[in-house]
């Protein structure tokens, strides 16, 4: 973990595609030593998007929940960010987060991007817990066709993680 913090430390020379990489390794290993600098370069609006979500994804794969506001602020920023971000807060929020699965409620409600919509789908159900699963039942009471199929997964994820919910009734009503 030390060396891919180091060469991320030291990222100028690199190119976005190598960069990319060494954030995915970083992520890999799962060492939070580097939760700080892949946090910087999540925010660096000069790095290209693809260079960001990659950092991003190895905060949620890195697993801390330290990173937690720093992955609800990236849920506003341009596309690639905003769709790891989403994802990698089902890694690490808490099922009694409140704010970070209100966002998320609201990104699966009003995200004019339907993946977004789907990875905010995916996070709450892999969040758990009795306010994401409502919150999941209720969008797939009211979801369109295309998005229903998410919100049923996600809802499996969450009775998954609750060892029997009964979420799953709910999409027989």
């Amino acid at each position: 973990g030390a060396l891919l913090t180091r060469i991320l430390d030291d990222r100028e020379d690199l190119e976005a595609e190598l960069l990319a990489l060494v954030a995915d390794s970083a992520g890999l290993l799962g060492s939070p030593d580097s939760n700080r600098i892949l946090v910087e370069i999540a925010f660096d609006r000069s790095l290209p998007q693809f260079v960001r979500s990659a950092a991003t994804s190895a905060l949620g794969r890195i697993g801390d929940p330290s990173v937690t506001p720093a992955l609800v602020s990236l849920l506003d920023m341009e596309i690639e960010p905003r769709r790891a971000a989403a994802t990698a807060l089902g890694y690490v929020a808490h099922p009694t987060a409140v704010r970070e699965i209100s966002r998320l409620v609201r990104m699966l409600n009003h995200d004019d991007d339907a993946p977004s919509r789907q990875f905010a789908a995916i996070a709450l159900g892999r969040i758990g817990g009795s306010n994401a699963s409502e919150a999941l039942i209720n969008a797939f009471a009211q979801a369109d066709d295309a998005l229903r199929p998410w919100l049923a997964l996600a809802l499996g994820l969450a009775e998954r993680g609750s060892a029997g919910s009964g979420n799953s009734e709910a999409l027989l009503r």
